[in-house]
Formats: structure tokens, C-alpha cells, sequence
């Protein structure tokens, strides 16, 4: 999942990673890597993500491979509690669509391996109202690190920042 990383990173300056979703997944992958490499990210945030040894797609939930272009908008429509801009113009959702597809579709795809747990501390932040990512399924999180874990689980849905923006930068930049 994660190919390359670029050697400038961590040339003795302090680094945090941060995934939102499916980019939380990513994160991890990176920061797995980075710490083979011996390039120790400050801490890893991951956002709107249930840990990566859970399945994906969560029971009940249909798979992308299965699911077509209406339940696909549906899931937008879910995810955004009904507020994405792209839902409101046809031409953007039929540029969203394959984007979407693609994210699940790799999380579908994504094949967890136990491993070492990572050095850095994990900060997993989570709306309280996610309706793909319940908060249960964000607390497994802390059994991929040695170090701190903290949980912060904010007001809203799946897209929380947007109304959160300043509570999340805040606890990023304080590593709460």
C-alpha cells in the first residue's frame, strides 16, 4: 500500500502523520515503514478510522464491488450526513463516484499484517455520530502502539472536522 517515501522526511526535523479514513490507513502504513527506516514520526493521528486490523467493509455494511452508482450516492449522503456540495451537482457527483469507489475498494483490498507496534504515540480522533465508524470500532487503535494512545471523540458525523476544524488543530498541534 505504501511504495516510496520520500528520504528528505525526518532529516532531524520533528514529523506527525495524519489519515483521515482511508488516509488514516495510509498513515499507519507510512508510519510502519518510517520506523524500519529508523525515521520515528512525533506521533501518528488518525482520524474517522476504525483500526486496521478490523474488516473492511464492517458487517452489514454492502461492498463497493457490489454496491452501484445509487448506493454509492447514498453512502455520500451518509457520510456527509446529507451536506456534501457534491450531492447538489450531478456533474461533480459524477466525478466524486469513481474517487469514492476507488477508497473502499482499497480499503476492501487492504490486508492487514500484525506486526511490531509502532514507537509513536497514536491520537485517534472520531465523531461521535459516524454512522461507518463507530467510536468501538476506533478504540482497537491503541493496540497498535507501545507508546500513548489517546482518543478524542468530537461532535458530528463522519466529516467532524468540518465543523471542528479548530478543536482538531488545536489537539494536533498539543498532541491531546
Amino acid at each position: 500500500m505504501v511504495e516510496k517515501i520520500s528520504p528528505e522526511l525526518a532529516e532531524g526535523t520533528p514529523f506527525a502523520l495524519f489519515g483521515h479514513s482511508m488516509g488514516a490507513v495510509l498513515a499507519f502504513e507510512s508510519a510502519r515503514r518510517l520506523e524500519k527506516e529508523g525515521r520515528q514520526p512525533a506521533a501518528l493521528f488518525v482520524s474517522a478510522s476504525q483500526a486496521p486490523s478490523l474488516p473492511w467493509p464492517p458487517p452489514g455494511t454492502p461492498s463497493a464491488r457490489e454496491a452501484d452508482d445509487a448506493a454509492l450516492t447514498e453512502d455520500l449522503r451518509l457520510l456527509s450526513e446529507g451536506a456534501s456540495p457534491v450531492l447538489q451537482h450531478p456533474a461533480l457527483l459524477e466525478l466524486a463516484r469513481p474517487a469514492l469507489r476507488a477508497d473502499f475498494l482499497m480499503l476492501e483490498g487492504y490486508e492487514y499484517t500484525p506486526g511490531e507496534e509502532l514507537a509513536c504515540p497514536v491520537i485517534a480522533l472520531a465523531g461521535d455520530r459516524d454512522p461507518r465508524v463507530p467510536v468501538d470500532s476506533v478504540r482497537p487503535w491503541e493496540e497498535e502502539t507501545d507508546s500513548d494512545f489517546r482518543m478524542r471523540v468530537l461532535p458530528g458525523g463522519h466529516f467532524y472536522f468540518e465543523d471542528q476544524l479548530p478543536q482538531v488543530l488545536e489537539d494536533s498541534s498539543t498532541g491531546a
